[in-house]
C-alpha cells in the first residue's frame, strides 16, 4: 500500500463552451506550465491521470489528475475560501487499495478557516469539513542546531523513521517540509511532519484514523516521538525540547540564549 499526493483539476475548470459550435469542449492543461502537451497514463471510474510531456516543464515527471465527474454542488464551488476569498491550497490523495480524496485548505494564517480542512470523498460523493485541531493533543519537538540543518541531521531523522517502518511520502522543497507515514492498515497511519527551520527542525506527529478526516495523538505516537527525543538529546552542540511538556524549560532557554522576553 502507498499514498500519493498530486494536483488536480475539477471538470468545470477544463470545460469551455465553443462560441461558434455551441457545445462544451475540454482543454486539459498542465497545472505547472499550462501547456496542452499532456499524455493520459491512467483512468478509472473517478479520475484520469495525466503527465506533461513538455520537455521544459519543471514538473514533467509528476502526474496530475482530472476528476471525471462533477462534484456535488460543483457549480456553486469556486475553489476559494468563503471568508478571505484566497485560493484554496489543494491536493489529490490517492491510497492504493483504499480510497481517493480531494483536499482543500485555506493557507491564510490570519483567517479562521485555516483551522479547518475541506475534503471531498470521490467514491461516496460527500463533502467533509473537519476541525484540524479536533481529537488531536499537540506534542512536538524543537531540535535546535543554532544553524541551518546539514545532510548529517537529515540522515539521522531519515534513519530513525526508516527503522520504525516509516516511509517518506512527500518532500516539499518550497514549504521546506518532509512527511513520513507508517501505514497500519484499514486506512490508518501514523503521520510525522518535519518542518525545516533556519535554526533546526520542528517535528510533530499524530495518528490518522481516516486520512485527512479524523486524527488523534495516542500512546503509540507518543512512544515514537519520545524515543526520537531521547536520541536527539544525545547529539552534540544542539538542544532538543519536547513541547508542551517542557514549555518552562524552553522559555528559559530562549531567555538565556536569545535575550527573549514576554514583551518582545
Amino acid at each position: 500500500m502507498y499514498i500519493t499526493e498530486m494536483y488536480f483539476h475539477l471538470r468545470t475548470e477544463v470545460e469551455r463552451k465553443d462560441p461558434f459550435k455551441n457545445y462544451v469542449v475540454k482543454r486539459i492543461h498542465c497545472p505547472t506550465c499550462s501547456k496542452l502537451q499532456i499524455k493520459k497514463i491512467f483512468k478509472n471510474n473517478f479520475y484520469t491521470k495525466y503527465r506533461c510531456w513538455n520537455k521544459n516543464c519543471m514538473n514533467k515527471d509528476i502526474p496530475f489528475v482530472l476528476i471525471n465527474d462533477y462534484l456535488k454542488n460543483e457549480s456553486t464551488f469556486n475553489g476559494k475560501c468563503e471568508l478571505c476569498n484566497q485560493e484554496y491550497y489543494r491536493e489529490f490523495i490517492e491510497i492504493k487499495e483504499f480510497f481517493s480524496k480531494l483536499i482543500f485548505k485555506c493557507t491564510n494564517d490570519k483567517c479562521d478557516e485555516s483551522n479547518y480542512e475541506l475534503s471531498y470523498d470521490l467514491e461516496n460523493k460527500v463533502w467533509i469539513k473537519r476541525d484540524i485541531l479536533s481529537d488531536c493533543e499537540f506534542h512536538y519537538l524543537h531540535w535546535y542546531l543554532y544553524r541551518s540543518p546539514s545532510k548529517k541531521e537529515f540522515d539521522i531523522l531519515h534513519k530513525y523513521f526508516e527503522e520504525n517502518e516509516f516511509v517518506l511520502v512527500k518532500e516539499d522543497s518550497e514549504k521546506r517540509t518532509l512527511d513520513y507515514r507508517n501505514f497500519l492498515g484499514n486506512s490508518t497511519s501514523i503521520h510525522f511532519k518535519i518542518s525545516v527551520k533556519l535554526w533546526g527542525f520542528g517535528i510533530s506527529g499524530h495518528k490518522d484514523i481516516e486520512i485527512h478526516t479524523k486524527v488523534k495523538f495516542d500512546n503509540q505516537t507518543m512512544k515514537i516521538l519520545s524515543r526520537l527525543y531521547l536520541n536527539l538529546k544525545k547529539e552534540k552542540s544542539c538542544s532538543c525540547f519536547m513541547l508542551p511538556r517542557e514549555n518552562k524549560k524552553y522559555r528559559q532557554f530562549l531567555i538565556n540564549k536569545f535575550n527573549y522576553s514576554a514583551n518582545g
